[in-house]
C-alpha cells in the first residue's frame, strides 16, 4: 500500500490517481487537485433533505473552492455498490452513502456524499477528468442511468427525474448530455 504524495490518503498499488484529492500518481504534472476533504457544516438539528436544496449545495461547493453554479449539479442514487468498492476510500464512502450530489466540474466529477437524512456527510470523492475512460447515460423509468468508469472502477448511478425540494433536478436532466459531453 502507498500513500498519496499530495494528501497522504492510502492508495492501493493499482491506482492511477488519488480519489481523495485527484493527484495523478503516474504523472504529477497532469494533476488537478480538488480538496474534497472539507467537512460539511454539522448542524445538530438539520432538517430532512436540507442539503438537496440549491442554496446549501452552492454553499458547500463554495467551501470546497468550486465556484460553478447549480446548472451542473445532479442528485444521484448509488445503483451498484459492489462494483465500486475496490478502492478503500471509495468503499468507506459508499458503505455509508446511498446518495451523492454530483457536480460536473471542468476538472472532473465531484461526488458529495449525502446521508440517509438528506444531509452532507463529508464522504466526498473527486474523479479527475483525465481519469474518466467512459461515460454515458440512458433513460430509465422515472430516472436517468449514468455510467462511467476510470478503467479500474465502474460507477452506475440513478438520477431521479423528481427530487422533492430540488426543482433544478428536472431542468438539469434535460441537459445532462451537454454536461457529460466534455468528458
Amino acid at each position: 500500500m502507498d500513500f498519496c504524495e499530495n494528501c497522504g490518503n492510502d492508495l492501493l498499488f493499482d491506482h492511477d490517481f488519488c480519489y481523495q484529492c485527484g493527484y495523478n500518481i503516474n504523472n504529477p504534472q497532469d494533476s488537478y487537485v480538488v480538496n474534497v476533504d472539507m467537512p460539511a457544516i454539522n448542524y445538530s438539528k438539520r432538517k430532512q433533505n436540507r442539503d438537496f436544496k440549491a442554496a446549501e449545495i452552492l454553499k458547500y461547493k463554495n467551501r470546497l473552492s468550486l465556484h460553478s453554479g447549480i446548472e451542473n449539479v445532479f442528485i444521484a442514487q448509488v445503483a451498484n455498490k459492489q462494483s465500486i468498492m475496490s478502492c478503500s476510500y471509495v468503499m468507506a464512502a459508499i458503505l455509508d452513502v446511498e446518495f451523492f450530489v454530483l457536480s460536473f466540474e471542468d476538472a472532473g466529477i465531484v461526488m458529495l456524499g449525502i446521508d440517509m437524512r438528506g444531509c452532507f456527510d463529508s464522504n466526498n470523492i473527486f474523479i479527475p477528468r483525465n481519469a474518466i475512460t467512459t461515460i454515458h447515460s440512458r433513460r430509465g423509468l422515472m430516472h436517468r442511468v449514468l455510467k462511467f468508469s476510470t478503467g479500474r472502477l465502474s460507477f452506475k448511478l440513478f438520477l431521479p427525474s423528481l427530487v422533492i425540494g430540488s426543482p433544478y433536478q428536472k431542468a438539469n436532466l434535460a441537459h445532462l448530455q451537454r454536461c457529460i459531453a466534455k468528458y
